[in-house]
């Protein structure tokens, strides 16, 4: 096992694993390259390199396909999805969210993190400082579904990238 598969203390009471133990784990997580998955899909209103960039890092499994990510977690941990969304349900986050031992584990693709603070670095990017958060419920899974274009091959690669990086989602 690396040293990222093991909680990390932090301000004396949060932990957390994952990419979360890397200084930046977004550009860590967007330096992740898959591009030997099969055929990456391709945006037709993007440029073809800029696309195939997209979907062959890890990188768009935290902005971009969150969603998918959150599901694939729900589906192999059998963690609770939760989403955060503006409350004009523009802008919006999903992630997993656990409690043990008195504490709440929120998990998405940099790991899992005790700390809400250390959480929303990314989440405030989609959703600013007003924000309903609240557990994802049978009609955000099918609208994800449906409304995704590319949800079959991001949810596949979510479930691929997890397998690769087990230890870092298990709480």
């Amino acid at each position: 096992m690396d040293e990222n598969s093991h909680y990390k203390s932090f301000h004396c009471w949060d932990c957390h694993k994952g990419y979360y133990n890397e200084e930046d784990c977004q550009d860590i997580l967007f330096g992740i390259d898959y591009s030997d998955r099969p055929e990456c899909p391709k945006d037709e209103d993007d440029e073809e390199e800029k696309a195939s960039f997209i979907w062959s890092c890890a990188g768009f499994l935290l902005q971009g396909e969150c969603n998918c990510f959150a599901l694939a977690l729900r589906d192999i941990f059998g963690y609770p999805l939760y989403i955060m969304e503006t409350e004009n349900k523009i802008g919006f986050h999903a992630f997993c969210k656990v409690s043990r031992n008195r504490k709440s584990y929120y998990i998405d693709a940099r790991g899992a993190t005790t700390s809400f603070e250390e959480f929303m670095t990314v989440a405030r990017l989609f959703v600013g400082d007003q924000y309903i958060m609240r557990p994802a419920t049978t009609e955000d899974v099918e609208e994800w579904e449906s409304d995704d274009e590319f949800y079959e091959y991001a949810f596949s690669f979510s479930k691929v990238f997890i397998s690769d990086h087990k230890e870092y989602y298990t709480v």
